[in-house]
């Protein structure tokens, strides 16, 4: 991307505005120019190219454009056709990119490009590109990390700065690497080098936010956005992570907006409206707006297996729990994740799946200390543990997260004796829950509890579901668990005060044999006394 003239009666300011890199003042800036200038003036045009830049390093590739196409049908500039390429590329309309860069001046950023659009199409370039210049070496090392190919990026990186250390400028990108691959402390150390040479760095503070969030938690993140917030408030990567680190506030908003052409975008509201129980449309934006590089994307492809896993569940079709197993496998087992943290979250997520749990823990207790802020993480380490009648740990995880699955947070409470906060669980969800997820969650508290000895949770459990269902097998537990929890009380393993619990219990079923058991459990009451 080339800047334009600098041929301006008010340049000075916008000059200002650029080398702070606030993209979004200097664009503020042009605009107002636009509107109070000549629209058939040499000064207008040039101040619509300055606006096309600025757009672009904004973030707003459409926008910029739209600039470049309007400047095309008025200005002969060849450049210009580079521009607008570049403006596709960066909208992951590749054709498009190589069908105006065709028009464009024959330089290195025409070949660089074409090339670059070649190899993420996967066709053979036609490019002359040699790979013993700076330039050519960064521009494939691009290409690997557009394919989620860190590792072979990395080794570019390295070879470069190995012959000259003082590059500082492939900091960032090798950083960005050694982040996705899961070693923040390091990419900690290459940002904070670069942002000593170039403080005011949008993509180096956004990048330090990512890790520090990663590291050190929201606040932290937050406070490193705090400039950015200021000047560069509406560029989309800003909008994306800020949503990220509030914990999701206005963050379907946001990510709604920018889901055409950011996957951190797609994968994050996915993430928002699983949470929300909307795993439908969540699968339908990973699929509807997804591109075919985001399968280059490790974070995307876990998240949508994850989401896969999730509608199987609840549509109970084996065939989509098929696929989730195998798209888990396949990424978690690929050379170029299988030992990074989302290769392993994808391998433990698998053996979930197949109910190898005591693997599934040996997989998650090795990235413990990378994922202390992801809930997701949390939720599968508290199932497998408990899976494993780990269940104090267990309870220790589910209880990081804002939701816990249900079934296995009431199920590792109740083995922690705390019966009481798992009936909590039904009486303050059994409204959001359809009757299938009722009945379940009841059948679970009423059979857990009354194993586990908490005889007067199950009996309550049981005492919904026979009004349900009048059937043999739920009055016969029933009765089972309201013996249980008298006895207890005849043996002062539960206080005395509860028997007016039982009683009420028994009265509630309205059943001759229940009535005739609350009589005798009174008459016991007065004899005690």
């Amino acid at each position: 991307m080339n800047a334009p003239n600098k041929n301006s009666s008010k340049l000075p300011d916008l000059k200002e505005l650029i080398k702070a890199r606030n993209w979004s003042g200097a664009s503020t800036l042009l605009q107002h120019e636009l509107e109070s200038s000549d629209m058939n003036s040499e000064e207008y045009l040039n101040t619509l190219h300055w606006y096309g830049y600025c757009t672009f390093h904004l973030g707003d590739y459409m926008k910029a454009g739209e600039v470049y196409q309007q400047l095309i049908e008025k200005v002969d500039n060849p450049q210009l056709f580079l521009d607008l390429a570049c403006c596709y590329y960066k909208l992951n309309q590749f054709n498009e990119a190589r069908e105006v860069a065709s028009n464009g001046q024959e330089c290195s950023l025409k070949t660089r490009l074409l090339f670059s659009v070649s190899t993420l199409l996967d066709e053979s370039s036609q490019q002359n590109v040699t790979f013993d210049d700076l330039e050519s070496q960064l521009t494939m090392a691009a290409m690997h990390v557009r394919k989620g190919r860190y590792d072979d990026a990395l080794a570019i990186y390295k070879g470069i700065l190995l012959d000259n250390r003082n590059l500082t400028g492939v900091f960032i990108p090798a950083a960005i690497c050694y982040f996705k691959l899961g070693y923040s402390d390091v990419a900690s150390d290459m940002i904070r080098i670069y942002l000593q040479r170039v403080p005011d760095s949008l993509t180096a503070i956004n990048l330090r936010a990512c890790v520090d969030f990663k590291l050190f938690g929201a606040r932290a993140a937050l406070d490193d956005m705090e400039e950015l917030l200021v000047h560069q408030a509406t560029h989309p990567t800003v909008l994306n992570n800020v949503a990220v680190f509030r914990g999701g506030k206005k963050g379907q908003q946001v990510w709604s907006g920018i889901k055409h052409n950011s996957v951190e975008a797609r994968v994050n509201l996915a993430i928002v409206l699983v949470r929300q129980g909307a795993i439908e449309e969540a699968h339908n934006v990973l699929t509807q707006f997804s591109t075919v590089f985001d399968q280059y994307v490790p974070a995307f492809q876990l998240v949508k297996s994850s989401v896969l896993s999730s509608l199987g569940q609840q549509k109970q079709e084996s065939q989509l729990l098929e696929t989730a197993r195998n798209e888990f496998h396949a990424l978690g087992s690929s050379k170029r994740v299988a030992n990074t943290v989302i290769g392993r979250q994808s391998m433990a997520s698998y053996h979930i799946l197949t109910g190898n749990f005591g693997q599934a823990v040996r997989f998650l207790r090795s990235i413990e200390s990378y994922c202390s802020g992801e809930q997701g993480f949390h939720a599968n380490y508290g199932i497998a543990l408990g899976a494993c009648a780990q269940f104090t740990e267990a309870v220790e995880h589910l209880e990081k997260c804002d939701e816990p699955p249900k079934l296995w947070y009431a199920r590792c409470l109740i083995q922690v004796d705390r019966a009481d906060d798992a009936w909590k669980i039904y009486e303050n969800n059994s409204g959001d829950m359809t009757p299938k997820e009722v009945t379940t969650m009841l059948l679970l508290l009423g059979n857990d509890c009354f194993t586990a000895g908490h005889f007067l949770e199950s009996a309550k459990a049981f005492s919904v579901l026979l009004a349900q269902d009048d059937s043999h097998d739920n009055w016969t537990a029933f009765r089972a668990a309201i013996a249980g929890a008298f006895r207890k009380i005849v043996y002062s393993e539960m206080q005395p005060k509860y028997l007016g619990v039982i009683v009420a219990l028994l009265e509630g079923s309205r059943k001759p044999k229940a009535l005739s058991m609350a009589n005798s459990m009174r008459d016991w009451a007065e004899t005690a006394a």
